[in-house]
């Protein structure tokens, strides 16, 4: 990952995003470009009724829950001083994130997958043969070969 610039970390906030958050954190130091967090949650409306408070904006409200969840994730894995960026679809993550690689020119982005090589997850998958940039996959604590 030498020389990149532009590091786009695409977390679920899972074990597998754990493992991956100590190759970005890595990256980071030697190649001193930034890092963008960059947690997508398929916003579906219907799913937060009875939820909030009424007064309450729907999408305001998982905003600023994932915002915060981000940075409670962020500051444990240590990467507290990278950007971070919440995006709401009601599409698909996978094309969340694909839209945001567009916007921005990543060099790379990274992944965290706990599945085996060949069965990684449809996102994954998806981000891995859409991407308009490098992609890195970093297999999770949780993968078992065989």
């Amino acid at each position: 990952m030498a020389g990149y610039r532009h590091i786009v970390f695409a977390t679920d906030l899972t074990e597998a995003a754990d493992t991956a958050a100590e190759r970005v954190a890595d990256q980071a130091r030697c190649s001193g470009g930034r890092v963008t967090l960059l947690h997508v949650v398929e916003y579906l409306p219907g799913e937060v009724a009875g939820l909030m408070e009424e007064r309450d904006d729907p999408e305001s409200y998982i905003r600023k829950k994932a915002e915060k969840r981000l940075a409670d994730w962020a500051e444990r894995v240590h990467l507290s001083d990278a950007e971070r960026h919440v995006t709401l679809t009601s599409y698909s993550a996978r094309r969340g994130i694909i839209e945001y690689l567009d916007e921005q020119q990543a060099d790379v982005v990274v992944l965290g997958a706990l599945g085996n090589p060949g069965r990684l997850g449809t996102t994954v998958d998806h981000v891995a043969a859409s991407a308009p940039c490098d992609v890195l996959i970093v297999q999770g604590k949780g993968w078992t070969p065989g």
